[in-house]
């Protein structure tokens, strides 16, 4: 026993040295396949997604050859749609020895275009699919991929019994689902819009949902906007807007790496310095904090520049308006950021000064969702919303019908390939 953990820990080790690494300034990492670097931005490939920063967000990129990660990347690379074979064997080879690569987006997307690109390969791709779907306990997709399965060979026995197993299990949620949207609905016919929002926010993905436009003529999702702005919100007192969690409302994030000083840690003036560029903090360029990203926040910041008596000419302060993420932007465009002098005058910078956050600072109220308070004249369709009711509650019941599992006439999932990209170039998907 003591041997298979020893075993399983080295493995886990491996697997995280074998992978790029970026570190932003606001405390969060990034581990994966470092696609690009450039002055102005890092563009790094995780199991996830492909994530764009720029490089004034990012602390430091550490870069390391290998990693199932990497080899991903050039397996991806060297897809091509008249070789549909490929994207069967990628999907087998990240659900299997390339495990440390498994993205489900990336795995819907690959069995789909194997099945589109040969119909023959459909099966074993569709199964691949539900396998890994019903492991995630992803029921409802796993039992369409399943029926796609079947539906690419009639009378195979694994597909349907998988399929089987899973309707069952499937009905049952499908009640409880139902309950719960009529839960919601009664309480919107009641006028109980307070109690009822918090129900509809809830019920857009649930059974019966996707019946709603036909039947009252808009979708849950509307609805539940429409029931939002009948309600004013307690903690945004129907304003739609909070105070930013991540910056308190300031719009402003003090430096981690200077603590707000705006020189290097450890920098002692008079002393070690010998201009601006050698004791300014390069994370926070100097001004002691970042914009908050998460509420988007601007604001002006003004730059001095040395001036000798013994030159006439005075070269003025220039303040430059900056946007989260894109401050190192906003100084390059009167400042050479490396030498910290003026990029026309040469004069060296001998101070920068970062005003108060002129936008941001607030964000969307997540218990309206950001929704203002502002109720409409006319009612709801209560006469609709009644029938629909009876609706759901007879299919809750069981008198009527309510297939779990729609019928599929496709051997792939369209919605997988919905942008047409089959070819994999750069960390996108590209036609």
């Amino acid at each position: 026993m003591r041997s298979f953990h020893i075993a399983a820990l080295l493995c886990a080790l491996a697997a995280v040295c074998f992978a790029d690494k970026v570190d932003l300034k606001d405390g969060r990492s990034y581990e994966g396949v470092v696609l690009e670097e450039t002055d102005t931005f890092v563009k790094i490939k995780t199991a996830k997604a492909t994530l764009t920063f720029q490089k004034d967000q990012v602390l430091a990129v550490v870069k390391v050859a290998g990693g199932a990660l990497a080899e991903r990347e050039t397996k991806l690379a060297a897809l091509d749609p008249a070789k549909p074979a490929g994207y069967l064997e990628l999907a087998n080879w990240i659900t299997g020895k390339g495990k440390e690569a498994y993205d489900l987006p990336l795995l819907r997307r690959l069995c789909a275009a194997a099945s589109k690109l040969d119909p023959k390969q459909a099966y074993e791709a569709q199964m691949v699919l539900g396998k890994k779907l019903e492991e995630a306990a992803i029921k409802r997709e796993a039992a369409l991929a399943y029926a796609r399965a079947q539906f690419s060979k009639p009378g195979d026995p694994e597909a349907r019994v998988r399929l089987d197993n899973l309707r069952q299990g499937l009905r049952d949620e499908a009640k409880k689902e139902m309950q719960e949207l009529a839960a919601a609905l009664d309480l919107v016919i009641a006028g109980e819009y307070a109690a009822a929002l918090p129900k509809l926010q809830k019920a857009e993905g649930l059974a019966m949902a996707e019946e709603a436009n036909t039947q009252i003529g808009m979708s849950i999702e509307l609805l539940t906007k429409d029931v939002a702005r009948r309600v004013q919100c307690k903690p945004c007192d129907g304003g739609a807007e909070v105070n930013c969690p991540a910056c308190a409302g300031d719009g402003l994030i003090t430096c981690n790496v200077c603590d707000g000083g705006g020189a290097k840690k450890g920098f002692k003036a008079g002393k070690d310095e010998t201009g601006f560029a050698d004791g300014v903090c390069r994370s926070c360029y100097g001004v002691g904090s970042i914009l908050c990203a998460k509420c988007k926040a601007e604001r002006d910041i003004t730059i001095t520049f040395y001036n000798d008596p013994a030159i006439m000419k005075v070269v003025p302060p220039i303040t430059v308006h900056a946007k989260a993420q894109h401050e190192l932007d906003a100084f390059r465009t009167g400042v050479d950021m490396v030498k910290y002098q003026h990029k026309i005058e040469k004069r060296a910078v001998i101070s920068i000064v970062g005003g108060p956050a002129t936008k941001g600072g607030r964000t969307p109220c997540g218990t309206c969702q950001g929704v203002k308070y502002d109720p409409p004249i006319n009612p709801p369709p209560v006469d609709r919303i009644r029938a629909y009711l009876a609706d759901v509650n007879d299919r809750a019941n069981g008198q009527k019908p309510y297939e779990v599992v729609p019928r599929v006439t496709e051997v792939f999932d369209k919605s997988a390939l919905a942008d047409d990209c089959l070819r994999y170039r750069n960390g996108a998907w590209v036609k």
